[in-house]
């Protein structure tokens, strides 16, 4: 029961659309601008540097915090699979919003932030990579698909 509820906070805590949020404090629906996407990409194009990073940091942390809570109230009982659980809620959440009739963003951030929980070290030697690439070349989308294209091609028998 503890869990189920703990999936239920993950969830609604994933729904909180940090980018529309912002996007309102700025006086524009971010929904409307650029990709049209209330992640943290579209925040920085449309409404600058400063409102991108809050948007990434807001997202990433409700999937933090969530698994917080998680860790917390399960105590010594707490499983990898229920914190797995939990952060799948806070990611869904993200995605279909209850806030936005159940429209949300692509959940990139929000499973960031459930990554350095589960798994710091490999998610920030990840994430370099990705930011090297992406300073490097200019393009998010391009260091994107160098993670992809870095995977070793394993025979086929």
């Amino acid at each position: 029961m503890k869990l189920f509820l703990l999936c239920v906070l993950a969830y609604l805590l994933g729904s909180i659309p940090f980018g529309v949020l912002i996007g309102k404090c700025k006086g524009t629906d971010i929904r409307e601008q650029g990709s049209g996407n209330i992640g943290a990409a579209n925040a920085v194009r449309t409404l600058g540097w400063f409102a991108g990073v809050c948007v990434l940091l807001g997202d990433a942390l409700k999937s933090i915090a969530a698994l917080a809570a998680a860790s917390f109230i399960l105590g010594p009982t707490c499983s990898p699979v229920a914190l797995v659980a939990v952060g799948i809620c806070a990611i869904l959440g993200h995605n279909a919003s209850v806030f936005l009739r159940f429209h949300g963003g692509k959940g990139v951030a929000t499973t960031l932030g459930v990554f350095l929980v589960l798994s710091w070290k490999a998610t920030v030697s990840a994430f370099s990579a990705w930011l090297v690439v992406a300073a490097l070349s200019g393009y998010a989308s391009l260091a994107s698909l160098t993670r992809k294209l870095s995977r070793p091609k394993w025979p086929t028998c």
